[in-house]
């Protein structure tokens, strides 16, 4: 039996949330040895409406059992842009 991993990348924010009608970046940018960490409060560095388009998908959430993934502990990504799935 399969249990169907499903892996979603959402952003989200509120008008209220929405600081600088202009859309503006306010932000924070840290760094810590190798780590730099951006915090985005408001607005867009590229400005306008940013819009999630889905560019690849792998496997189904139903269907035959040799295209469903089940207990996804990591993925990886190859050099030449193969996908690995422990």
């Amino acid at each position: 039996m399969s249990c169907p991993s499903v892996l979603s990348l959402t952003a989200c924010a509120t008008q209220e949330e929405a600081v600088d009608p202009e859309g503006t970046w306010v932000g924070t940018i840290t760094t810590e040895g190798d780590v730099t960490t951006v915090v985005t409060e408001s607005g867009s560095v590229w400005g306008g409406t940013a819009t999630l388009v889905e560019e690849a998908s792998i496997g189904v959430e139903a269907g035959a059992d040799e295209y469903m993934f089940g207990s996804v502990a990591g993925i990886w990504i190859t050099v030449g842009g193969g996908v690995i799935s422990m």
